[in-house]
């Protein structure tokens, strides 16, 4: 009895030993991973100084000049006096031409020389050009969207000046260095549907380039059915119809033209009788007493009938 209790104490106070044993071990494993994790943090807050002999001063300023330039960079700027509000480009070098300096943000309604009107103002360096590269219009017009540009200097030390003065001068005004027509919506629709229709010219054109194809293909045809008439065919065959018969035209004359109606005779020339101012008179009363004549035979007409109206017989 007393040999099995032994036996049962030993077991447990190896266990015990067992379990310590592996939580001292995991615990051991964790510090470890721990220090991994926080030795490059430490090293990136306590750099270890580089030895003189490796990296001289001027290594030194380049290495900070090229971390400088790929940094982004931007430019203030606005549109006018009107359109006031703060607008940036996005500057950066580009690491595929030391000649070149990447512009980003700019509107694609304004030209693009403003920005070369920009740089002009803090670098002396000259532009050789300004190229578009891409835009951010989905259907890649360059009429629509924020347009990035690259410009190109005729020396890399202008890429190096644009972006160390861009952000302490400025905010230009795009007005001044070009002519600025901003988009409207009243503006396009006039535009969009002004170009739904041709001009006078354009019409005109169009109707000449009409007639002009139209005749020739009239000669064309005619030219055919003459060549057709006079010349045999694959098989020696001559193509004959029959002509349509030519009618005489008919001349309309007036009866004054028609010799055999009088059309030879001379006119007699009108001569006016009431030449003087009695015969006038005497015409003018002539027609006045006629009028009354007729005027009394109506009148004398219209009371016989009145009477045969009222006529009743019972």
């Amino acid at each position: 009895m007393q040999a099995s209790l032994t036996t049962k104490q030993q077991h447990s106070s190896e266990t015990v030993m067992g379990e310590e044993i592996q939580t001292e071990s995991f615990m051991k494993g964790k510090r470890k991973r721990l220090k991994k994790k926080l030795e490059p943090i430490v090293k990136s807050e306590h750099p270890e100084p580089e030895p003189e002999s490796l990296v001289n001063n001027g290594d030194l300023a380049k290495y900070q000049t090229t971390a400088d330039n790929d940094e982004l960079r931007y430019l203030r700027y606005s549109i006018n006096e009107r359109y006031s509000s703060p607008r940036h480009l996005f500057l950066k070098s580009d690491k595929s031409n030391e000649f070149s300096l990447i512009v980003a943000n700019v509107p694609a309604y304004l030209p693009t020389n403003f920005v070369e009107g920009f740089l002009s103002q803090f670098v002396s360096v000259p532009i050789q050009e300004v190229v578009v590269k891409r835009t951010s219009a989905l259907n890649g017009s360059k009429s629509y969207g924020q347009l990035t540009l690259s410009v190109v200097f005729n020396d890399p030390s202008g890429v190096s000046l644009a972006l160390e003065n861009c952000q302490n001068v400025g905010p230009y005004r795009v007005c001044d260095f070009c002519k600025v027509d901003m988009p409207s919506v009243l503006r396009n629709s006039i535009k969009s549907y002004r170009a739904q229709f041709q001009s006078v010219k354009e019409i005109e054109e169009c109707v000449e380039n009409f007639m002009r194809k139209q005749d020739e293909e009239v000669k064309e045809t005619k030219r055919l059915a003459k060549r057709k008439f006079t010349e045999p065919d694959e098989e020696g065959w001559i193509t004959v119809t029959k002509a349509a018969k030519k009618v005489g035209k008919v001349i309309k004359l007036k009866k004054d033209d028609i010799p055999l109606m009088g059309g030879l005779r001379r006119k007699k020339n009108y001569v006016d009788l009431a030449f003087y101012s009695f015969d006038k008179k005497n015409a003018r009363a002539k027609k006045l007493a006629e009028l009354r004549e007729k005027f009394m035979q109506d009148k004398k007409r219209i009371a016989l009938l009145k009477n045969a109206r009222k006529f009743n017989p019972d």
